[in-house]
């Protein structure tokens, strides 16, 4: 037994900070002479216990008052003797542990939590003796996080702790900087009660999850990871899923798909990476074709992945029929000579899919239409039936016919003049396109009444988008969109009744682009700070695809030469142009049999020399002749040389077309 003033004597000897705090706490402590005794001795042997033992007994005596008071005698001192146990190597353990218990004594369920701490803080310590640092760091998390949950969530989470301990160290340290907090506790340790797998999957792969779903996703998804973990599922599979294609909205439908429709997570995963790709609004299409599927391939898990990822041609027919959905290929002549029966010539028609340099790009976001070459979708499902989603296709063409039928094309330069002049030329020019596809539209509706059913119906689809997509009252450039969709607008406001009233007057049978340009010039300036970033980058708004002023202006010539230029028989502007591309022409080197007959013989074989024509319609021709060549070496150089196709391709392991499955590469020989 060491006598009180002996025991400040020596900490002052070891510190004189541990000194001062003894000789005022030892005052004011309510002790009896032999608990004081006790008490200083359990205070000198923390301090003579390990480096810097002093820093853990200034804790001990500065939280002594406290502890007893919480505790009682008892209590104070089966703490200091395992702060004691902690600071063999390092005070910070001890330090830590001390800090977090007075803490934790605030609690009002600080008895539970404390056993749970201790017993846990003990097992590091076993599992790792020299690990001070890790010690210390678990004490600090585990006593914060216990003020923040009850004693049942906090237990959990020293179970799920220990759980990872026991794994190794690295899982332990992972453990401790993973924030668990917001996450449902018990429901994990349930979940790792019935696989130890599947807690250590999920805590590797957290951190990656939360890049792409929120703490509240998470927990709608702890359900589904207790279905699979329950029945001894690897559950890997479905969290890597989860990290690569998260779903954009989390629907309590796609919850209870996962749940009762699957039994095997790689099966599960598969289907929860084409997720997006599925008409998630029709929940019945998405239930009967998950039934055909393990209708037709049950037991047969290559052709069930294949189904359910969406690569095999049996899950993609399927799901076509079940949607009533239209392919471009199976409607590309039809489309075509609906072109040409409206226009009047030849159109080149191209699905976004086959745009090399757009693969895997939403249709939504590719460049405008560039009054050369109408894209189209390469599917639509947007409506239940074959033949709304057919008309979707159809005023689709119309759409980008009309800027050639109804003077746009013919007008670029002056409409290009004209944006320059703004203060936000990128600005105007989107706000141009947006007015002239809602007057294309009215023209049509104007010439030909019987397309009138299929815009109502498209108009009314894309009208609903877009209301859906709001957050409050439409503002003025939203009211645009709208009225432009023929949708009723709210014109109470002086400003709102003008924009309706300028943009009504394209209504008529007989207005033109420049008509366009003056509803421009009135509605700029109440719309330009008005408009979305969003929205603008939209080049297409459903069906409308809208004009790229600066990709027709490349082909203008090809235009204005429309007349001039005789086609054979399947050609249209764009195979002209490849045709005759300037790109590869070497005229020193040209030899009889470089070009077709059509487009010009060998100088030699002519009887005399040509006339140099001189009238001003030759010269004429020839200044158009030179535009053309200039385009279509701007059309060259545009183009990229190598162009790679996916195609369709037989499987044997699924006895089935894998579509889109390998690739061609073109490669262009410009020699």
């Amino acid at each position: 037994m060491v006598e009180g003033a002996s025991v400040g004597q020596r900490l002052f000897l070891i510190n004189r900070q541990a000194g001062e705090i003894y000789e005022e706490v030892s005052e004011l402590l309510p002790l009896t002479d032999n608990q004081i005794t006790i008490w200083s001795e359990q205070a000198l042997v923390l301090a003579q216990s390990g480096w810097h033992g002093w820093e853990a007994a200034c804790a001990f005596m500065s939280t002594s008052a406290f502890l007893f008071e919480s505790l009682g005698f008892d209590g104070l001192m089966q703490r200091c003797e395992y702060a004691v146990s902690l600071s063999e190597f390092s005070s910070d353990p001890a330090i830590s542990y001390l800090q977090g218990i007075h803490l934790l004594l605030k609690d009002q369920q600080c008895s539970e939590k404390m056993a749970c701490l201790e017993a846990l803080g003990q097992d590091v310590k076993s599992s790792h003796q020299h690990a001070n640092q890790l010690l210390a760091n678990f004490f600090t998390v585990a006593s914060q996080l216990a003020l923040a949950v009850t004693a049942q969530a906090f237990t959990a989470w020293c179970e799920l702790g220990r759980m990872s301990l026991y794994r190794n160290r690295q899982a332990f340290l992972m453990f401790l900087k993973t924030e668990l907090e917001p996450l449902p506790l018990i429901d994990l340790h349930e979940m790792s009660l019935s696989s130890k797998a599947s807690w250590a999957d999920y805590l590797d792969e957290l951190p990656l999850l939360r890049k792409n779903l929120s703490n509240q996703d998470l927990c709608q998804w702890q359900a589904v990871f207790s279905h699979f973990a329950g029945s001894a599922q690897d559950l890997k599979p479905l969290l890597q899923a989860l990290v690569v294609s998260p779903p954009r909205v989390i629907r309590d439908a796609l919850i209870r798909l996962l749940m009762y429709e699957f039994t095997d997570t790689t099966i599960a995963a598969c289907f929860l990476s084409k997720y997006v790709d599925l008409p998630v609004d029709q929940p019945d299409v998405i239930r009967n074709w998950i039934s055909k599927g393990h209708d037709l391939f049950a037991g047969e898990r290559k052709r069930l992945e294949a189904f359910f990822s969406l690569e095999s041609a049996a899950a993609t027919d399927y799901l076509e029929v079940l949607r009533g959905q239209v392919n471009f290929d199976s409607c590309k002549r039809i489309l075509q000579l609906y072109a040409e029966a409206m226009a009047g010539f030849r159109w080149a028609i191209l699905s976004a899919e086959d745009e090399p340099q757009e693969q895997g790009a939403d249709y939504r976001f590719q460049s405008g239409f560039d009054g050369l070459t109408i894209i189209l979708p390469g599917k639509v499902n947007q409506f239940s039936s074959k033949e709304a989603n057919f008309l979707f296709y159809k005023h689709a063409v119309l759409h980008q016919l009309g800027y050639h039928q109804w003077g746009t094309l013919k007008a670029l330069r002056e409409i290009d003049q004209a944006i320059s002049t703004y203060p936000q030329p990128r600005l105007a020019a989107a706000l141009f396109a947006r007015i002239e596809a809602a007057r294309i539209d009215w023209r049509w509706q104007a010439e030909f009444p019987g397309t009138a059913r299929g815009y109502g119906l498209l108009k009314q689809s894309l009208g609903e988008s877009l209301r859906t997509g709001l957050t409050g009252p439409p503002d003025l450039f939203e009211q645009m969109l709208l009225t432009t969709l023929d949708e009723p607008a709210d014109a109470r406001e002086p400003e709102s009744a003008f924009m309706v009233q300028r943009l009504e007057s394209l209504r008529d049978a007989c207005s033109t682009v420049f008509d366009t340009l003056a509803v421009l010039d009135d509605l700029y300036s109440l719309l330009a700070d008005k408009m979305s970033t969003v929205v603008v980058s939209d080049i297409v708004m459903d069906y409308r695809r809208t004009l790229d002023i600066d990709g027709a202006l490349v082909n203008l010539p090809l235009f204005e030469i429309e007349g001039a230029v005789q086609l054979t028989e399947g050609e249209d502007l764009l195979q002209l142009a490849m045709k005759i591309d300037p790109a590869g022409l070497e005229i020193e080197e040209m030899k009889r049999g470089d070009v077709d007959p059509e487009q010009g013989m060998m100088m030699t074989d002519l009887d005399e020399k040509p006339d140099i024509a001189s009238s001003d319609e030759a010269q004429s021709e020839s200044d158009k002749m030179s535009g053309l060549q200039e385009a279509l070496a701007q059309f060259s150089r545009r183009n990229k040389p190598d162009r790679t196709y996916l195609y369709d391709e037989w499987d044997f392991l699924i006895e089935d077309y894998r579509r889109r499955w390998c690739k061609i590469r073109e490669i262009k020989d410009c020699e």
